[in-house]
């Protein structure tokens, strides 16, 4: 039996699950989407419990962080209609790390970053399981960024008022 069906069937994901993406923007220094493909639809009162994303930027576009003018930026949503994926009062974000230069920097990067919520209550985040959506956004680049990341989480079966409450929470509308 697969996790979604479990999940469905009120049965906790005793499974660690993995979804793996990636987002190239589509020009230079522009926000762009690419959406995760997960195998549960919308109104289906499947959620995921998210503990850990591990980023991956290319080594290249590292490189290009070299002046107080230059960053990167890449996130986790649930929309594609963000408008600045920095915005920490975004309900629709759910993860979002940003690189920034420094002046005349010289240093290093530990690849892959972190955005780990294991430590939250239940052992993650509590999210929709779909639509989400990879972003990602650069500044000062001479080409354009690619991010890949790593999403570990589990299926939680929520009934359709909690469903209900957990989507109008992440969504900036009423659904």
């Amino acid at each position: 039996m697969s996790d979604v069906a479990g999940a469905r069937r009120g049965k906790k994901d005793m499974y660690a699950n993995i979804a793996l993406g990636s987002v190239t923007l589509s020009a230079i220094n522009t926000l762009t989407f690419s959406q995760l493909q997960i195998s549960v639809g919308l109104f289906q009162g499947v959620a995921m419990l998210l503990h850990r994303i591990s980023w991956y930027p290319y080594a290249a576009n590292l490189r290009e962080i070299v002046a107080a003018t230059d960053s990167l930026s890449f996130a986790l949503t649930v929309s594609n209609r963000v408008a600045a994926i920095e915005d920490a009062t975004d309900p629709s974000i759910i993860a979002c790390r940003r690189l920034i230069g420094i002046a005349a920097a010289v240093g290093s990067y530990e690849v892959p970053f972190e955005s780990d919520f294991t430590r939250l209550p239940m052992g993650g985040k509590l999210i929709p399981a779909n639509p989400l959506f990879l972003a990602a956004t650069s500044g000062g680049f001479g080409a354009v960024a690619t991010v890949k990341a790593q999403i570990d989480f589990s299926f939680v079966q929520l009934g359709d008022a909690e469903y209900l409450e957990l989507l109008q929470a992440m969504y900036p509308v009423s659904v």
